[in-house]
Order: C-alpha cells, then sequence, then structure tokens
C-alpha cells in the first residue's frame, strides 16, 4: 500500500466497521464507522498486517475497505 495517504469506502456485511483503539479486535472500540463513509489512511503511524491506522486517529481492518 505504500506510505501515501489514501481513502478507501467502508463496506462490511454489517451495519459499519469498529474503529478501534489498537490494531486488534480485542482493543476498545472508539466508534461504529457506517457501511458507505469515507476514511482516510495515516501511513506515518505503523501498523501490523490487516490493519490500517486512519486520519483523527484509530485502527481498522484492511480487509472491510474498499
Amino acid at each position: 500500500m505504500g506510505r501515501v495517504k489514501r481513502t478507501f469506502t467502508v463496506k462490511t456485511e454489517k451495519s459499519g466497521l469498529n474503529l478501534r483503539s489498537k490494531p486488534s479486535v480485542a482493543a476498545q472500540i472508539l466508534r461504529l464507522i457506517p457501511n458507505g463513509e469515507k476514511v482516510t489512511t495515516c501511513p506515518e503511524i505503523e501498523a501490523p498486517d490487516g490493519w490500517i491506522a486512519v486520519k483523527g486517529g484509530g485502527y481498522v481492518m484492511k480487509k472491510f475497505l474498499v
């Protein structure tokens, strides 16, 4: 994905995507990002495979972004 800010759209089979405080499904949920909402990546913050740091703080799973 590189180190460039990119904008993605949230797409899940449920009502939205959990924005988490850390890149882990066990981490605190900060808010629910509704389907169709756009998020911008924050490439200067490292995140493990499968996760993306987003602008404004928090992490989401990559597989739910298109």
